[in-house]
Formats: C-alpha cells, sequence, structure tokens
C-alpha cells in the first residue's frame, strides 16, 4: 500500500486515541473497525482503479468529506491551508499592509487605504495610487487576488513596487520591506460629543475580531478615552464573527470584580471543562457601559455581551446576535497538517448555552422553541439559551438603499471611488472626523456627475411592477387594468435626481467615510461613519 495512505491511516488511528471521549472499549472498538474498512478500500482502489490516483487527495478529500457532515467549524488544514489558518487565528499575514481596490472604469488595481503604521502607509501609499507593476511585472488588467498574491511574501523581503501616484499622476517606484501585518481589531476609537451624548463624554471602542492581541489593544484604547474624560463606554461588536476566547475574558475582566465567573465550557471529558473566572482587580467597576451586538456578532462577543448581560453590567442594543455557543481547538497532525475540531459548548455565568443551532449530517437546525430553558441574571431579569444573545433594547441595522449600494458597490463607472481621489486631491486641508461634513456645494457637484455619467441601476419598485405586470398577463387581468398600469408605472418612473436627494444623508456618509479613510486612515473613516448611524443614535437616548 502506497506510503502516503499509510501515513493518513496512522493519522486517523492518533486521532481515534487522542480523543478522551472516545477512550472508551466499545466505541474504540468500532472506530478500529471502521478504520480498518477504510484501510482495505483505499488499498482496494490504489491496487485496481483503472486510472493512477493521487493517495495524498484522495485521503484529504475523504477527511474533508467526514469533517463536512459535523458542523462548519470542524475544518481539516493540510500543511498547504495552514497559513490560512494560521492567518485566522492571529489576524496576521506577511506583506505590506494594505487594502486594494479594483477598479471597473480603468481595469486596474489601486490602493484602497494602506493601514496605520504600515510599510505601505510608512512609504506614501495613498488611495486611489495605481499599481502599475510589482518586481516588474506588470498590474494592469490583473485581478485583487493576482496582485494581492504579489504583494504578500515572506516578512523581511523587499518587493519593488511601481505606482501612478493619485496626486501627481506621475510614476514612481518604491522598494518596500514586507512585515508581518495585523489586521486591525480596534477599527477606531473615540468620544463623542454629539447631541445624542446629552453633554456626556461617551467613549466609543469599535471592536471587529478577538485576535491574540486584542485585550492589549483594547486596554490601550479604553485607557486613551479615560485620559480624555470619558464618563460613559459604548463597545460596539457589531459584525465580529469572534475569536479568541481568553482575550474576550481579560476584556470582561476589566469591569466586573474578582472571582466572578465569566464563561464556563463544557465537552465529553473533564480535561475539556474550563472555567474562566476573573482573576484580576478590574479596571473600571463603575463606568455605564453600552454594548452594541447585530446577527453578525458570534463566538467571543457573545460571551463579552451575555457574560455583561447576565451580570447585570451593561445594557446590550441592537439585534439578536448570531448564536455560537461552541467552541474550537487547533489538532496537531503529522505532516504539519492540524485540525480545527468542535470540543465544547461555553456557558454563560447564568448558566445558559447561546448555542441556537444543532447539526445534523451537516444540515442545520435552528434548536426547537420547546428545548430552550429560562435562566436569571444576577438581579433576576429572565434570558433565554439557544437564541444567541437578545438585546436589552432591540433596534435594527440600517438598510442601505439600493442606489447607494450601486453606487458604492456595482458601479461600473466608479464614481464614488473617483469623486473621492478628486477631492482629495483638491482640498489639502480636511478637518477632522468628528467636525468633518460634505457641504451642500460638494454634494451636487457629485449629482451633477451623476446624471452626467447617465448612472444606471436596478430600482426595486420597477422591478416588482413589471413582475407583477407579468402575472397579470400570464392571467388574463392585465387588459382589463392596463390603465391603472400606465399610470402607476408613470408615477413608478425611475427618477435619479430623486433618488439621489432622498437618499442624500446615506449618500454623504460614504462619501465622507472614504473621504476620511483617504486622507487620515481607516480608523477615522470608522469614525466618521456613527453621526449616521441609527442604531448608535437610538442607544445613546437609553444610555
Amino acid at each position: 500500500m502506497n506510503r502516503e495512505i499509510k501515513r493518513a491511516i496512522a493519522c486517523m488511528v492518533w486521532l481515534a486515541a487522542a480523543f478522551p471521549c472516545m477512550v472508551n472499549a466499545q466505541s474504540y472498538f468500532k472506530m478500529g473497525e471502521q478504520v480498518s474498512l477504510f484501510n482495505e478500500v483505499c488499498r482496494k482502489l490504489n491496487t485496481m482503479y483503472v486510472d493512477t490516483l493521487n493517495p495524498e487527495q484522495m485521503v484529504h478529500d475523504a477527511i474533508v468529506g467526514m469533517t463536512r457532515n459535523m458542523d462548519p467549524y470542524t475544518v481539516f488544514y493540510s500543511m498547504k491551508d495552514k497559513s490560512q489558518l494560521q492567518q485566522m487565528l492571529t489576524g496576521k499575514y506577511a506583506g505590506i499592509g494594505a487594502v486594494i481596490k479594483y477598479c471597473l472604469d480603468k481595469k486596474h488595481v489601486a490602493i484602497e487605504y494602506p493601514f496605520d503604521n504600515s510599510p505601505a502607509k510608512e512609504n506614501g501609499f495613498e488611495k486611489g495610487d495605481v499599481i502599475l507593476a510589482i518586481n516588474d511585472t506588470s498590474m494592469l488588467e490583473k485581478t485583487t487576488e493576482y496582485v494581492s498574491n504579489h504583494l504578500r511574501g515572506e516578512a523581511g523581503t523587499t518587493v519593488k513596487v511601481k505606482l501612478k501616484k493619485r496626486s501627481t499622476g506621475k510614476p514612481v517606484e518604491v522598494n518596500i520591506v514586507r512585515r508581518a501585518i495585523q489586521q486591525p481589531d480596534v477599527a477606531c476609537h473615540f468620544i463623542y460629543n454629539g447631541p445624542e451624548a446629552e453633554g456626556k463624554k461617551v467613549g466609543v471602542i469599535y471592536l471587529t475580531q478577538f485576535d491574540l492581541d486584542s485585550y492589549d489593544h483594547f486596554k490601550e484604547a479604553f485607557l486613551d478615552l479615560k485620559r480624555q474624560g470619558m464618563e460613559k463606554l459604548v463597545i460596539d461588536l457589531r459584525g465580529n464573527g469572534g475569536g479568541s476566547v481568553a482575550e474576550a475574558v481579560k476584556i470582561i475582566n476589566m469591569f466586573i470584580p474578582r472571582g466572578e465567573l465569566i464563561v464556563q465550557t463544557r465537552g465529553k471529558s473533564a480535561q475539556l471543562n474550563t472555567k474562566y473566572m476573573a482573576t484580576a482587580d478590574p479596571m473600571d467597576t463603575s463606568i455605564p457601559l453600552m454594548v452594541l451586538v447585530d446577527e453578525d456578532s458570534a463566538s467571543a462577543s457573545e460571551i463579552l455581551a451575555g457574560c455583561l448581560q447576565d451580570l447585570d453590567r451593561a445594557k446590550i442594543a441592537g439585534m439578536m446576535t448570531y448564536g455560537k455557543g461552541i467552541v474550537q481547538q487547533t489538532v496537531p497532525l503529522q505532516d504539519d497538517a492540524e485540525l480545527k475540531v468542535t470540543v465544547s459548548k461555553y456557558y454563560l455565568p447564568s448558566g445558559r448555552c447561546v448555542q441556537a443551532r444543532n447539526y445534523n449530517k451537516g444540515k442545520e437546525e435552528s434548536v426547537a422553541d420547546s428545548l430552550k430553558h429560562t435562566f436569571y441574571t444576577k438581579s433576576g431579569k429572565e434570558v433565554k439559551d439557544g437564541s444567541g444573545i437578545i438585546p436589552d433594547i432591540e433596534l435594527k441595522n440600517d438598510t442601505m438603499s439600493r442606489i447607494v449600494y450601486y453606487l458604492s458597490v456595482g458601479d461600473s463607472t466608479e464614481l464614488v471611488h473617483n469623486y473621492v481621489c478628486d477631492y482629495l486631491n483638491k482640498h489639502k486641508n480636511i478637518a477632522d472626523a468628528g467636525t468633518f461634513s460634505l457641504s451642500d456645494a460638494d454634494f451636487n457637484d457629485f449629482k451633477k456627475r451623476v446624471m452626467a455619467a447617465n448612472f444606471k441601476y436596478d430600482p426595486f419598485t420597477e422591478k416588482v411592477l413589471k413582475n407583477l405586470k407579468e402575472v397579470a398577463e400570464a392571467e388574463g387581468y392585465y387588459e382589463g387594468s392596463k390603465a391603472e398600469f400606465e399610470a402607476l408605472e408613470k408615477k413608478l418612473t425611475h427618477d435619479i435626481s430623486h433618488d439621489i436627494d432622498f437618499n442624500k444623508t446615506q449618500i454623504k456618509s460614504v462619501l465622507e467615510r472614504d473621504i476620511m479613510t483617504g486622507r487620515y486612515g481607516y480608523s477615522k473613516g470608522m469614525e466618521c461613519n456613527y453621526k449616521y448611524n441609527s442604531v448608535f443614535l437610538k442607544a445613546l437616548k437609553e444610555f
């Protein structure tokens, strides 16, 4: 039998022996029988199948098929896939530290923005700079994936990038040394002084993920806000899919007394059961806290929000969270492969588990209402399991209008991108994120560009009317209602000028965010959006 197959089978036997949950005689015997069957199938296929097989790929596909029938978080990573796993766990990769964008109108890739404290930022890369070549290989008409792969490499190596500068239109060549890049976990932190704050200095920390340094970054942001006189704190976890439980625990410990239970995990064996307690002295047990969540807040985000809710330490506002109450652990395998496997569920201080889904042969099933239970916070307020974190103050996220979506995502003429680049070239002095606002004259200039470009998008009302008309014709009702249809069609005729004015606030928020990002960086761009965010503004009124 092929050596690769033997090693893969040995790996499976090791897995069977490695997990304490399988070390009872009956299950171990059954696993041994099945591994023996797998061994035989591999041997027969390898010796009898008409075409030459790739044993490594064959066994890889078998393992992937096996894990696919469990849950979406149990994943096998071969040696060549490990960089993907490491980036997911650490939030780090080696490169120049810039987000890039494919420009549909000119078919080239440009810098969207460099990360703060990155090689790209330090070497003067700016929003709108066109990437002409990398190491003398042309990047024109190449995809963002192609360009990204050429920009990334081993930390410490040098890459030569040829740019066409946005500000001058002239080409420049930069030799830039790659280094480990960490995607920002604290997207922004600032003091909000708008009217909704009612004269209080409200600190905001927008945390996008929990990686291995998130506690340090969060603590640094918190202390900076305290130095600025912060009186209340909003922790924004919207869109935060989780990450390191340990980092979430340390952040929670900043706000609750030593000795409190934060979260506990329970698996099939005692070795997988862990209690996470507040083991350090807190930094602030009295500052009022508000945590913003939505349907994409998951895992470690739910631990942070749920623990503070169970201990009555914070108000939770937004939408019901995703409901991921399971914990994964990475297991090293032979040949430098790794297995990320679901090993336990986590339980909040009230005793509830927020896992909102069961998995049956890889298929997702919601937890039935009849299986949900009631638990109680420290003060006796009811909370439920099996449903994610249900906010104390339920607020829906803003819905992006269709015209704003098409302008910012699917516009082949790149009106937003080009307007922002021109604005940055024209305005050398731009106010800070807290005070910056596009003037009516600036907005009208953008509107004129959209009108002159003969911009088209797919209006929802016209689409619905067209579908209704087709159904009426098919069922024989159209002729009798033709006049009404024509009148309605005339009333709902697509009017770009009207749509732009009606969605002025959303369009301004997109333009201002991109201008701030282009001039001052990603953090200031994120900060700029809060003055338009209805969930944030409504939550402040309840704070």
